[in-house]
């Protein structure tokens, strides 16, 4: 039983979690050279944001920030398209390691479609902007790309399921 109300042994954890289809996720950010260590990437971990929940959302949201095509200041000039070749080289290295039913490869796409809006609408409700982004452009831009998701879902499924 959890002590104080929040604390679990480590037993204690793995024998909860061990009944879910759950774990330590750590919601990953896109990498950059800032925050890189070595030119070869092995791992991303975001401690700050480590947290209990599917792994396939936090897959899904991996595929999400390293695929994502930004490049300019303002999320308005932002292309709709995302970089296919690391969104299936992201999925294709977690498949090393992990083996997925068709169920959850084929909601992918639908979870990052759902990453984008969760990760947006409440600091653009409370503030009015995504960091120091325009809230407005920042939700036409994930609107464009949640749009090119759904467009492109079939050859993208495609590329997924192989």
């Amino acid at each position: 039983m959890p002590r104080g109300g929040a604390h679990f042994s480590s037993e204690e954890l793995v024998r909860v979690l061990s009944h879910y289809d759950i774990g330590v996720v750590h919601k990953a950010q896109a990498v950059s050279a800032g925050n890189r260590l070595a030119p070869k990437i092995a791992a991303v971990l975001d401690f700050d944001s480590v947290r209990i929940a599917p792994p396939i959302a936090d897959l899904a949201n991996a595929m999400l920030q390293f695929s994502i095509v930004g490049g300019r200041p303002n999320p308005a000039q932002w292309p709709d398209y995302f970089d296919e070749h690391k969104l299936i080289e992201v999925l294709t290295g977690y498949r090393e390691v992990v083996e997925l039913d068709k169920n959850k490869l084929d909601s992918l796409l639908d979870l990052m479609i759902e990453t984008m809006i969760a990760e947006a609408v409440l600091p653009v409700a409370a503030t009015g902007f995504f960091g120091n982004l325009s809230g407005l452009d920042f939700l036409k831009m994930i609107l464009r790309k949640a749009k090119w998701l759904e467009a492109n879902k079939e050859t993208l499924t495609r590329a997924i399921d192989s």
